[in-house]
Parts: structure tokens; sequence; C-alpha cells
């Protein structure tokens, strides 16, 4: 499994540095209405634009999963009481009751 990682991660990381060499030049970065400006190489602005989008993209996915994380948890619950209930129906059923044989009629 660790073998399937590294065939996986090596290639990732050789095309990661390839990019980032061949894009060393530096760009201006302005935020238009406001007054700054940054420079930063290419690779920079790339990479930083790419992280920002898997994250609002992982925002958006855990925003429009909450109803499925909400109804894990009611499922949850329930299944904790019903275990607990047959927990203790089980130990009732257990304990003999009094002035009543077990067995046929």
């Amino acid at each position: 499994m660790r073998f399937i990682g590294w065939l996986v991660l090596l290639p990732f990381a050789l095309a990661v540095v390839v990019i980032a060499m061949a894009n060393r030049h530096a760009v201006e970065l302005s935020f238009d209405p406001l007054p700054w400006s940054l420079s930063l190489p290419l690779y920079g602005v790339l990479f930083a634009g790419l992280l920002l989008g898997l994250l609002l993209g992982l925002l958006a996915e855990w925003w429009f999963q909450r109803r499925w994380r909400r109804d894990a948890r009611l499922h949850r619950r329930l299944a904790q009481s019903l275990s607990a209930e047959n927990e203790r129906l089980r130990g009732e059923r257990a304990r003999p009751v009094e002035g009543r044989e077990i067995g046929p009629a």
C-alpha cells in the first residue's frame, strides 16, 4: 500500500517541480479597487489559486452535506437508544418472575 502511495505521489511532485521551474518569472498581482499590489512568481500565483479553489470546493461540499451528517447523528442516537432498550429488555427477560413457572402449561 505504501508503494502505491509513492507511485502516485512521485509523478505529482515531479509535475509540481517542473511547473515551478518553468514559471519562475515575477508577475504583478494587483487588487484593483484597492491600492495594493504584490510581485510574486507565477507558480506562486498558480498554486495559490489552486489551493484557494480546493479550499472553497471543500467548504462548499461540507456545507451541502450537512443534511446527511445531521441524519447520521440522528440515526446514531436512535440506534444507541434502541440498543440500550434491547439490553434492558434482555435483562428483564433473564430475571425469573415470581409465582410463575417457566415451561409447558
